[in-house]
């Protein structure tokens, strides 16, 4: 499985990458319909680059991602 989030109005062009649960992906109904299916694969979380205007590191960012994961689904890694 490979996790991403972007920001930005659909269907448009423009739409940037941003860290896991700051976009508009449902996550939510992602991680449910993986439960529904028995879902016991690997999970990879991508960001492409730190979303402008944002202090963040490359490292902070995908932190970002890692900690909602684990807090809000109760991802391990």
């Amino acid at each position: 499985m490979h996790f991403k989030d972007v920001r930005g109005p659909a269907g448009i062009e423009g739409y940037e990458w941003v860290e896991v649960g700051k976009g508009r992906v449902d996550f939510p109904a992602v991680f449910a319909a993986l439960q529904a299916a028995n879902f016991r694969g690997w999970g990879v979380v991508e960001l492409d680059r730190v979303p402008t205007g944002e202090t963040l590191t490359p490292k902070e960012a995908n932190a970002s991602s890692l900690r909602l994961l684990r807090e809000k689904f109760g991802v391990q890694v």
